[in-house]
């Protein structure tokens, strides 16, 4: 498993590495937050593909002297996409997104998933019926990396 410091070398759009970065991960922050507006579709072939279309969200502040604003999120399903990009993924090497521990505690969650190098990615939010605000760059999952070789 590679260490935190080890994973920063692998990512960019990193907000705040000292309070991002622990022992074995990167906590990875939030940069916009979509709502699904028209649904997705697949087939065995993948002639018929078509991706879930979806919304940006627009945050808002709480006051006017607020630097950063609020996600205000309803029961129901999100896309999450984060400041931080994974680039350098190397051969042999394995990435996981996971929830981050106080974002099932404030009442979301999203699936574990493991990841490839690519410019940007994004996790799927799941919204208890209580709802969630989330504030911008807030910390919302965290990225794992093992070497496999």
């Amino acid at each position: 498993m590679l260490t935190g410091t080890e994973i920063t070398e692998l990512l960019s759009g990193v907000i705040h590495e000292k309070t991002q970065v622990g022992p074995y991960w990167v906590d990875l922050t939030v940069s916009e937050v979509h709502r699904y507006t028209k649904r997705g579709q697949l087939d065995f072939g993948g002639s018929e593909y078509a991706t879930a279309q979806s919304k940006a969200l627009h945050p808002h502040k709480r006051s006017k002297d607020d630097k950063y604003g609020w996600w205000q999120l309803h029961q129901g399903l999100y896309l999450v996409v984060y400041n931080e990009s994974l680039s350098n993924l190397k051969a042999g090497q394995a990435a996981q997104i996971s929830p981050h521990p106080r974002l099932l505690q404030a009442g979301a969650y999203h699936a574990s998933s493991a990841v490839v190098a690519e410019e940007k990615f994004a996790s799927v939010l799941h919204v208890c019926k209580a709802g969630c605000a989330i504030k911008e760059n807030s910390r919302v999952s965290r990225l794992q990396v093992w070497s496999c070789e």
